[in-house]
């Protein structure tokens, strides 16, 4: 299973996307995913774990190929969707936004 618009493993790679070399490719969707992630308290619990999931089966591509910006991207993402897995299991309330807290 990929993450949506992940590029594919192995030797594919250059057949599907000859214009562009994955290691472009890869940074460009990292910086398009950190823009365009859902806060972790506004997931389903299904799609909390599937994009940890999702996390875990890209983690050895992401240390083999990815940069170290990637790699700080992966395990920042990772962290977020951990700790709110954690809080939902201590039944604690979602933080409030900094900006609902000074009204």
């Amino acid at each position: 299973m990929f993450l949506a618009g992940s590029p594919p493993l192995g030797s594919v790679w250059s057949v599907i996307y000859p214009a562009m070399n994955r290691d472009d490719w890869f940074a460009e969707w990292v910086e398009a995913g950190a823009m365009n992630r859902a806060d972790p308290r506004n997931l389903s619990v299904r799609d909390l774990r599937d994009e940890l999931d999702q996390l875990e089966e890209t983690w050895l591509e992401t240390i083999l190929t990815g940069s170290e910006d990637a790699l700080d991207d992966h395990a920042s993402r990772t962290h977020e969707l951990e700790e709110e897995v954690d809080r939902r299991e201590r039944g604690d309330d979602p933080p409030v936004p900094e900006e609902t807290a000074r009204r």
